[in-house]
């Protein structure tokens, strides 16, 4: 199997699992006693979504290098959906930004931090 399509495999099965904890998080069916847990299930719910985004794009970024495929010269995040080496630019939900290190191999989210914290 292509080892591009096993990693936007995996990358599509990591956002779709977000994602659902995601609407889990906003479909309670009565209102919850304080805000505060809620809020705190929103914000753990959406930081999964961001670095679940951010793995799959890594994911995504090492199949494309692994077929000999190379970003020189890609300096953001939009740059490498731009030339193919990621399948879609980054979105978080929570609106923070993305960039990625050459140097660290990872992308960052300017709200939830990388994936490796």
């Amino acid at each position: 199997m292509n080892t591009r399509l096993i990693a936007v495999t995996i990358a599509v099965a990591l956002i779709v699992t977000a994602v659902s904890l995601v609407g889990c998080s906003n479909s309670s069916s009565s209102p919850s006693p304080t805000v505060a847990p809620a809020v705190k299930a929103e914000d753990d719910a959406s930081r999964a979504a961001c670095l679940a985004a951010m793995q799959a794009a890594q994911t995504e970024l090492h199949a494309w290098t692994a077929q000999g495929n190379t970003a020189q010269g890609a300096a953001t995040v939009q740059e490498l959906a731009d030339i193919g080496a990621i399948s879609k630019s980054l979105a978080c939900p929570a609106g923070g930004s993305y960039t990625y290190s050459p140097v660290a191999e990872e992308f960052s989210c300017s709200i939830h931090g990388r994936v490796s914290d």
